[in-house]
């Protein structure tokens, strides 16, 4: 086994090293040279060819026979290397051989595929692998042949690194890393103290680290040598940089202003545009943002970082109280920045002759107002190379050279994060706080008010120093408060801040009178949408078309996103607003965007009950804030069509989000705005008699049977089998969901046959599944597991004919419950897992519920109720966050259930104690039931004497189960049991808690 390393130095010598160890035992000198030959080609030689190239002037023989004893002098040290042949002879592949020209070779083709920070890795590896001249000082005597080839590669060698050499010089430029350049410039010149470009670039890179006269005396070093070797003068392009240089170290480098405040965030803004100005290829570059945003600031803070960068400074332009009606306003201001002393004549070519040999970086601040006033701009960088733009404005300038930079508010933390102090937004609000009162700090009092404002004012900088500026004389609540009732709180009356700076609505109404009068009207009507929309909705609601929608995108009030989404800004839509409410088709607008957005809906439900859910829900989740806005419009307009076109999709989509409680109660306001109309006609009546059906199910689904049932029956008073009998399939069936929960099963089984009835008569296969699945928790529920089988199956093949995914995932979520009764173990997991996976995909909270507890529950059936502990904990902090009441109920008795096998009384105590009170509250009969048993067997376990009446009772109840009463009439208690039904299923919820809370005495 081969253990040895062998090293090969060629650059600057040759060296040999085995395991560190340098071998210089060697017979002659061609022997090492010999070895230097085979890492150069990387390929075996024949023994003529050596022969030939080290012993050419002797005989054949003689010059073989030298060759058989340099390689014999070779093997005592190097044999494991070497692979000899009769004919060939090369350094073994499978060797671990290094070498410093394999190295370099290999860094070199690295870098031409890259560019780059990561170009500049593999050229620094280049470079270090060259020590010097491929085998610099290395002789071997009487070997012409080898004396030619050595010289062709050392030419080689030397010419690819001073190329490397260079590139590395230009990256490190490139990057503004200047003492990198300077260290790799100064290494070429010592290779090549001949070679221009090399002193070119030593000299810039002293120059823009502030080392003028140096760069200027290394100019007198590149012109002596010229002189002396080459009796010529430098190139032109060599003396036209010193001109430059020592142009620049006679004047200023920045007319920048001192920050009086300290700057906040944008690190990874500063970073891109610092990254693209450094760029050749960009010469113009707009920060574009609303007012208020930072544009300044920004654009300040990474100009005086790019200082250094441009040989004849940054130069800031201020152009806000820039009168665009003067004549060349701007090219004035400009000349007045740059103190360029004018003439008469053309004040453009003087600007531009100007700055045609300068490498300077212009600031043009607060440009939007002249956007008629820069055609010139392109002329201006044609003329003048070295010349880049850095310009601030609320709308891009549209020029070919433009690349923009769009600026948003700073972030903004959730309204929960337990560190919001990490967000740019909090701290910039902390640090302008202390400047009106030093001891201002975050505390657990007023953290979520300061977040609070961050969010009100969108993250903007301006709202973010206009609010802090107040916490002197109120409390972060107060302001708060105060903003949200209204924005005109945000102002200041400081001298030294510009008057469209003093308020965000001074900021808003110089944005709004740059505005076309067809602009100013489209603006208005997008704050309609009080979310993001398309541009199809903008068209068909506002009227707004695509041309000017792009304009308001540009001028920084609109933004659009990467989904090709448009919004407003939160701050920007309330100014909005404002413009909104005094058009006078205001209120016509309004009602447009209801009725598209409800029939929008409308155009889901047959999605929201397909194989297209996902895609479906994916669809109303991006329009869902217009949705609710519609919602809530057509309910105070009583408009009962738009109203019955939404309620199917608004409730699908609900559900299928878990979103109970927002549900319900956008249900019951729009419910009982129909029920305040005093004389419906039919169509009223329908879809009262909808919304009371969608409003009963919310309802129902956080165990409000009552409220449910009362809205179910007034559902079905107005309703006519005959010309709605889709309605009245779905309104049976949700009150047969009902009675099952509250255990009247008989009553169910007539309601839940005539809604299944009805569906088949129509064709509703999606209905006729739903059915089978509640017709198959009624037979589960009365012990009939075969009969629920059948059901479930038959209702999963309808199921995934129409290719609902949830209503699929309920129907194996339900097969997994069934199977595990039935013993079969194998076929309930692969239920409950493909159940489970389905609801995930879907992100439905209520469906992981009952995955979680169907997956546990069958981790006790085999015994493992330690494994299904974090089963049924998960699916109770996930009821508890959607206020799923029976969920709740249900996970607490499998819980206590599993405290009781696992030998802990007082947890089970406790769980079970919560899941009766929770399911006797909710009238969760099949759920009370469950957990009564469970607490009769935790009571006989712990030797209870009072627990045989509840034995007694459950036993006598045929809705038990004959399992559990199997299971009741072999606890030890049960001989004593009274059987006797006297009591309430109340009263015996409050026996059983009284029982649990002795026990835990």
């Amino acid at each position: 086994m081969m253990t040895a390393n062998l090293e090969i130095r060629l650059f600057g010598g040759l060296e040999l090293h085995v395991d560190g160890a340098a071998l210089t035992a060697f017979i002659s000198t061609k022997a090492p040279a010999l070895i230097a030959y085979l890492a150069v080609s990387r390929r075996p030689a024949s023994r003529d060819l050596l022969a030939a190239l080290f012993w050419g002037e002797m005989g054949d023989a003689d010059a073989k026979n030298n060759l058989r004893q340099a390689l014999t002098s070779l093997r005592k040290g190097l044999d494991p290397f070497l692979e000899i042949t009769r004919d060939t002879v090369a350094l073994r592949t499978d060797a671990p051989v290094a070498s410093d020209i394999t190295a370099f070779e290999s860094a070199l083709r690295a870098a031409r595929r890259t560019d780059g920070a990561e170009r500049i890795t593999h050229l620094q590896a280049a470079v270090d692998a060259y020590r010097g001249d491929f085998l610099e000082g290395f002789l071997v005597r009487d070997a012409p042949e080898f004396e030619e080839w050595l010289l062709a590669q050392r030419t080689r060698y030397r010419e690819l690194a001073l190329q490397a050499f260079h590139q590395l010089t230009e990256d490190y430029l490139a990057q503004a890393d200047y003492q990198a350049a300077i260290d790799t410039a100064t290494r070429l010149l010592a290779l090549d103290p001949w070679r221009e470009e090399g002193h070119r670039q030593l000299m810039l890179a002293l120059a823009r680290t502030g080392q003028y006269s140096a760069a200027m005396t290394q100019y007198q070093r590149c012109r002596t040598l010229m002189h002396e070797v080459f009796t010529v003068e430098p190139a032109e392009e060599t003396t036209a940089l010193y001109t430059r240089i020592r142009s620049a170290q006679a004047g200023l480098r920045h007319n920048l202003p001192a920050a009086l405040t300290g700057f906040v965030g944008r690190t990874a803004e500063i970073e891109t545009i610092r990254r693209r100005l450094l760029m050749p290829s960009c010469r113009l570059l707009t920060i574009v943002g609303a007012g208020g945003s930072g544009k300044t600031r920004l654009a300040l803070e990474v100009a005086a970082s790019l200082a250094p960068n441009f040989l004849n400074g940054v130069w800031l332009v201020t152009l806000a109280a820039v009168n665009p009606a003067e004549p060349e306003a701007l090219i004035a201001s400009l000349a007045a920045a740059l103190q360029i002393p004018v003439v008469a004549g053309n004040l453009r070519r003087q600007v531009i002759e100007f700055l045609r040999p300068r490498e300077v970086l212009l600031v043009l601040d607060n440009l939007e107002h002249l956007l008629d006033d820069i055609g010139w701009f392109g002329e201006l960088l044609a003329a003048a190379p070295d010349v880049k733009l850095l310009a601030t404005s609320r709308e891009r300038l549209n020029l070919q050279a433009e690349q923009v930079t769009q600026l948003g508010g700073l972030p903004v933390p959730p309204h929960d994060d337990p560190a919001p102090e990490s967000y740019a937004a909090v701290e910039l609000f902390v640090r302008r706080g202390r400047r009106v009162q030093s001891d201002f700090a975050l505390t657990l009092h007023n953290r979520a008010a300061a977040v609070r404002i961050c969010s009100l004012v969108g993250g903007l900088p301006l709202g973010i120093e206009l609010a802090a500026a107040w916490v002197n004389q109120f409390s972060c609540q107060e302001i708060a408060d105060a903003i949200a009732a209204n924005l005109d709180f945000l102002t200041t009356t400081q001298r030294d801040v510009s008057p469209r700076q003093r308020s965000l609505r001074a900021a808003f109404d110089y944005s709004w009178r740059l505005l076309k009068p067809v602009e100013q009207a489209a603006f208005a009507l997008l704050a309609v949408f009080p979310g993001s929309f398309t541009r199809q909705a903008a068209a068909e609601i506002a009227g707004v078309r695509a041309p000017t929608l792009a304009g308001l995108v540009d001028k920084s009030l609109v933004r659009r996103d990467e989904h090709d989404r448009y919004d407003l800004h939160e701050v920007v839509r309330h100014f909005a607003a404002e413009q909104l409410h005094v058009l006078p088709n205001a209120a016509e607008v309004q009602k447009r965007h209801a009725i598209y957005y409800l029939h929008f809906l409308q155009t889901q439900t047959p999605r929201l009950r397909s194989s297209e859910q996902i895609g479906s829900l994916t669809a109303i989740a991006a329009e869902i804030d217009n949705v609710r806005s519609a919602w809530r419009e057509a309910t105070a307009q009583q408009d009962a069509g738009s109203l019955y076109a939404g309620a199917s999709g608004l409730y699908h989509f609900f559900v299928l989000r878990s979103w109970l409680v927002e549900g319900k109660e956008l249900f019951r306001l729009a419910r009982q705005a129909l029920e305040a109309v005093a004389a419906p006609d039919d169509g009223q009546r329908l879809a009262l008699a909808e919304l009371c059906t969608r409003e009963a199910k919310f309802l129902f689904l956080l165990s409000r049977f009552d409220g449910a049932e009362a809205l179910l029956q007034c559902a079905l008073r107005n309703l006519d089998e005959t010309t709605a009998p889709t309605n009245v399939a779905t309104a049976r069936h949700y009150l047969g969901q009902v009675y099952v929960s509250r255990g009247d099963y008989a009553a169910a089984a007539g309601l839940l046959a005539s809604s299944l009835e009805l569906r088949r008569a129509a064709g509703d296969r999606w209905g006729e599944a739903v059915t089978l699945l509640e017709l198959g928790a009624l037979d589960y529920y009365q012990g009939n597991l075969a009969g629920s089988h059948a059901h479930c199956l038959a209702g999963l093949a309808l199921a995934e004919q129409v290719g609902d995914p949830e209503t699929i995932a309920h129907l194996l979520t339900a097969l997994g419950l069934i199977t595990r009764e039935l013993g079969d173990y194998a076929a309930a997991r692969h239920y409950a897992e493909r159940g489970l996976r389905v609801y995930e995909e879907l992100d439905s909270v209520y469906g992981r519920i009952q995955g979680l507890l169907t997956l546990g529950g069958l981790a006790v059936a085999q015994g493992d109720s330690l494994g299904a502990e974090p089963a049924f904990a998960r699916a109770l902090a996930l009821s508890q966050s959607i206020g799923f009441r029976s969920g709740e109920a249900d996970s607490h008795y499998r819980l206590g259930q599993t405290a009781t096998a696992l030998g802990q009384a007082d947890a089970a105590a406790s769980h079970l104690r919560q899941a009766v009170r929770i399911a006797a509250a909710a009238q969760e009969t099949p759920v009370l039931l469950d957990a009564l048993c469970a607490t009769a067997r935790l009571l006989a376990l712990q030797a209870s004497p009072d627990v045989a009446p509840l034995i007694g009772w459950l036993l006598a109840r045929p809705d038990v189960g004959e399992q559990r009463r199997s299971e009741l009439a072999a606890l030890p208690a049960s001989s004593e049991a009274n059987k006797t039904m006297n009591l309430t299923l109340h009263d015996v919820a409050d026996l059983a808690i009284n029982l649990l809370d002795c026990l835990s005495i």
